[in-house]
């Protein structure tokens, strides 16, 4: 049992004796079956996540003010530093606890949702059965040990992680929510623009459509598609405008205005920029092919 990493997650809890649990350790998080029943009492808190199942009896645990039934088959999220306790101590308690590290959980956060500092709800929540598989399969590797049982259980721990930011609920809700909403309003804006290339219109037209403020459509806009939503709308025009330019049915100046260049200078300085070569130059290098 690695004593300093379980020692670290289980916080103020005292560390138990290896003949009253079994501990499956990763680098990251742990998995604590008690061999008989819970094995501590009084008031604990813990320096990581835990997240903790009975097995077949429900139990009543105190939470900071609040009295809990925590039901059997389900997991209830305590988080780090959240004061709890056994308020009764008459039931023979058997349980699962996963304990992850507060960091991790954080860092994994912050890269999957841009957010890190994330509070757990206490409720009882029932995992998919995918999840419970990978809990299951971090259990076998920890006990069994065979090489590269390290690099297993660090992705068993990262997709065990993402399972439970998905699954329950957190403050990240409304992150993923927003983020959803914004989604689909970039979707709306873009289809604006493909719409409206040959069109004069403002960047509040495209504010209206996506119903987002200047500053949200710019910074969701170029976190979905990595452009501005003028770079977007000038790719737009040079696509349509190198279409029409293989055509060969239009004049380049034709092209330049019904693609929505206000000047052929314009147009030609911009394609340069895009294609590297002036529109009557891609066009005669077309014709070549």
């Amino acid at each position: 049992m690695d004593s300093c990493l379980l020692k670290n997650l289980l916080g103020e809890m005292p560390m138990p004796a290896s003949e009253t649990v079994d501990a499956y350790m990763g680098d990251q998080m742990a998995v604590v079956i008690p061999k008989t029943d819970v094995y501590t009492e009084g008031l604990h808190i813990h320096g990581g996540y835990q997240f903790m199942m009975p097995f077949t009896t429900s139990c009543l645990f105190k939470v900071e003010k609040r009295t809990i039934i925590i039901e059997p088959n389900k997991f209830f999220p305590f988080n780090p530093e959240q004061t709890h306790w056994i308020a009764d101590k008459s039931t023979n308690l058997r349980t699962l606890s996963m304990f992850i590290d507060k960091e991790y959980l954080h860092e994994t956060s912050d890269s999957v949702y841009d957010r890190k500092n994330i509070f757990f709800e206490n409720y009882n929540a029932k995992l998919d059965a995918n999840t419970q598989n990978l809990i299951r399969m971090f259990v076998e590797e920890a006990r069994n040990r065979q090489t590269g049982y390290n690099f297993i259980l660090e992705s068993l721990s990262t997709n065990i992680t993402i399972n439970l930011l998905r699954q329950m609920k957190s403050n990240l809700l409304s992150v993923t929510n927003r983020q959803f909403i914004e989604r689909e309003s970039i979707k709306k804006a873009i289809d604006f623009l493909w719409d409206n290339y040959k069109e004069s219109f403002s960047l509040q037209d495209v504010t209206k459509v996506a119903n987002l403020s200047a500053s949200q459509l710019i910074r969701s806009f170029k976190y979905e598609t990595g452009k501005t939503p003028f770079d977007y709308l000038l790719d737009i025009k040079i696509e349509r405008s190198k279409e029409m330019l293989r055509l060969k049915q239009h004049t380049v100046t034709e092209v330049c205005f019904t693609c929505g260049f206000n000047s052929l200078s314009h147009f030609s300085t911009i394609f340069k920029k895009k294609v590297g070569v002036t529109p009557s130059t891609y066009r005669q290098l077309f014709l070549k092919t």
